[in-house]
């Protein structure tokens, strides 16, 4: 992945801890700090592994563990409407953008 790339989803992944998202969700701990849950519509083994490697860098960086959860593009629309009626949104959805207007 591109240092540009990269950049960016850490980018993404601090804005999202600065403006305090969540979707309403209490906030889960993890050794003092919040966790943050980003899904990724990236499914291609390569792509997944270099998202991975993003975030245990943010991680080491920040202090702030990160779960990436890998959503097929057909599971999409189920599981934010789910995630949204039981408020369990993510914090980040990293989606391409045809998919961002769902």
């Amino acid at each position: 992945m591109a240092d540009s790339a990269k950049a960016v989803v850490l980018l993404v992944l601090a804005a999202a801890l600065l403006a305090g998202c969540g979707g309403g969700q209490e906030p889960r701990p993890v050794e003092g700090e919040q966790a943050l849950t980003v899904w990724s519509q990236e499914s291609q083994p390569a792509r997944v592994r270099a998202t991975q490697a993003n975030v245990e860098t943010f991680t080491r960086t920040s202090g702030i563990e990160v779960e990436l959860v890998v959503i097929g593009e057909d599971e999409l629309d189920a599981r934010v409407a789910e995630a949204r009626r039981t408020g369990r949104l993510p914090d980040v959805l990293q989606l391409p953008m045809a998919s961002a207007h769902a």
